[in-house]
């Protein structure tokens, strides 16, 4: 059986037009991600499998570099699952997944 993460996070925008929705992945969690999965797709990527509400998709946690080089990652909320659940920026959102 595969470890389930959760955590709460508010909904983040990147500052461009018509930009991405996501959450922060916290560094506690990503930490034991890095230690059950080695394995990394594509240019770092860990796919997973996310539950927010009642939607549940396949995607990746991405990776977010910064001025120092180091790498925070995110999730993505796709248009249509916030649309589907009522979910806006800035609004605190429970996440579950799974590594995929």
């Amino acid at each position: 059986m595969k470890k389930e993460f959760s955590f709460s996070a508010t909904v983040e925008k990147f500052n461009l037009p018509a930009s991405w929705y996501f959450v922060m992945v916290p560094e506690k969690i990503l930490k034991e991600v890095k230690s059950l999965s080695p394995k990394k797709i594509g240019y770092g990527f860990y796919p997973v499998f996310v539950t927010v509400k009642k939607s549940t998709w396949r995607t990746s946690l991405l990776p977010m570099g910064n001025k120092t080089g180091e790498k925070k990652y995110f999730i993505a909320l796709k248009a249509q699952i916030r649309k589907k659940e009522g979910i806006g920026f800035g609004e605190n959102v429970k996440i579950k997944f799974v590594l995929g």
